[in-house]
């Protein structure tokens, strides 16, 4: 297991827990990392482009049942394997840039670390958020937002699916009300951008991808539940190393006795 990043990289930038303050915090930081977070937002469009849908589609309308009669079978497993664990890596780095850290393209990789959580995560959230939209679409909407930081704990904390699902439940409480801002304000956001002859809708999508990681950020830096679990995880890494030291250990000693008789 890898070990986790190091919980104080989370103090570097200090942003309120606030809609207002997330956004000013992702403007801030667009500015200053522009052409790399230009170049993640390309590789996702690529992306979803190679899957035959259109660039407009979210993989939440084809879970839910909007898209899934004109989806194929390809399609749904192209998403599922290769598109939805790249695009928790690009979080990743976008979480880095939130944080005003340069936001490299090997950022993304980080993912292949957590790949089969990534991947199961993914489907757990689409699964809990499908089932809520179809109840009356509300409660869908509330667990969207009680599970808006599965993507970053998946890759930097390196939690496996449920675990992810628990924290961010955990994590969110509190601050359900401030995601929805930030997810409604993500709206007005987004049709500016299409009013500015459709150009600006690539300014959008990286302001609101900054302004999701910055509420993370805000929520997670010095956070107790994080760095319990910080600590446990390393505590039981170093455990399973010294029992792989002994077995190590033990079996040199057995075959230099096996030498000597």
């Amino acid at each position: 297991m890898v070990e986790p990043n190091n919980q104080s990289v989370r103090s570097r930038v200090f942003i309120a827990p606030t809609v207002a303050a997330c956004y000013r915090n992702g403007w801030r930081q667009m500015k200053r990392y522009f052409l790399d977070l230009l170049l993640l937002v390309a590789i996702s469009l690529v992306l979803l482009s190679l899957s035959g849908l259109p660039l407009t589609t979210e993989y939440g309308q084809i879970v839910s049942g909007n898209e899934s009669r004109q989806t194929s079978l390809f399609t749904v497993l192209y998403l599922i394997l290769l598109y939805e664990p790249v695009s928790f890596g690009i979080s990743f780095a976008f979480l880095k840039a939130a944080r005003d850290e340069s936001p490299e393209i090997q950022s993304v990789l980080e993912v292949l670390k957590n790949y089969t959580s990534a991947m199961m995560a993914r489907l757990l959230c689409f699964t809990i958020i499908g089932l809520g939209i179809g109840l009356l679409i509300v409660p869908g909407i509330y667990f969207g937002c009680r599970l808006v930081f599965v993507r970053y704990l998946v890759v930097e904390e390196k939690m496996d699916s449920i675990e992810s699902v628990k924290m961010s439940w955990q994590l969110t409480r509190g601050h359900t009300l401030t995601i929805f801002g930030i997810g409604m304000t993500a709206l007005l956001v987004f049709l500016a951008g299409l009013i500015s002859f459709g150009v600006g809708i690539i300014f959008s999508i990286i302001w609101v991808k900054l302004a999701f990681a910055s509420i993370y950020h805000s929520v997670a830096s010095d956070n107790e539940l994080l760095k319990n679990y910080s600590r446990s995880t390393i505590e039981k890494e170093r455990r399973n190393n010294q029992h792989a030291d002994l077995e190590e250990g033990s079996r040199l000693r057995n075959m230099l006795k096996n030498g000597e008789e």
